[in-house]
């Protein structure tokens, strides 16, 4: 998801849709992620899977208990 391809198309869809005033999403991996995204313009961040939420809760759980 860093290479610097990923990261060119992405800025591709970023200005294509500032051209055309439309907004874009995108699911970040991670918070950094999500920043540099949302300084490309991004108006939505997909990030409420499940799957994190477990995840986070477990870890939380076992960091706190285990």
């Amino acid at each position: 998801m860093d290479h610097a391809a990923v990261w060119q198309a992405i800025e591709g869809v970023a200005r294509a849709a500032a051209q055309h005033g439309i907004h874009w999403a995108i699911l970040p991996r991670d918070p950094p992620y999500a920043r540099r995204c949302l300084e490309l313009g991004c108006k939505m961040l997909s990030i409420g899977l499940d799957v994190w939420a477990v995840q986070r809760g477990l870890a939380s759980f076992l960091a706190e208990f285990g």
